[in-house]
């Protein structure tokens, strides 16, 4: 190998370590974000309602991320101050899921 493909190689391995580091960083960032999400909601809800809401984040993690985003925004604009009860949570997924669900009936005029 001529020095010039070596050099050409070395650029290469130090990219694709580059890229390797940033990848892992975003990734490591992404799970805080995710640790503090998950901290602050499990302080929004009662023992019951949190036990709830990890249950539904196995079956359908796209509501559960929902109801930790709203949680949150309800929390950070003062609309909730207190603790959700497990009843609370249910009525709220119930108006979610709603919202989720789309309806596509057809009408022919």
């Amino acid at each position: 190998m001529s020095d010039e493909e070596d050099e050409e190689l070395r650029a290469l391995q130090e990219r694709l370590v580059e890229e390797a580091e940033a990848r892992r960083r975003r990734e490591e960032e992404i799970r805080a974000r995710e640790r503090q999400i998950e901290i602050i909601v499990k302080q929004l809800l009662t023992p019951e309602a949190w036990e709830r809401l990890k249950r539904i984040e196995y079956v359908k993690p796209e509501l559960a991320s929902s109801v930790k985003t709203l949680l949150i925004q309800l929390y950070n604009s003062g609309k909730l101050n207190r603790r959700l009860t497990d009843d609370e949570l249910k009525e709220l997924l119930g108006r979610l899921s709603e919202q989720l669900r789309r309806d596509f009936r057809i009408k022919v005029v």
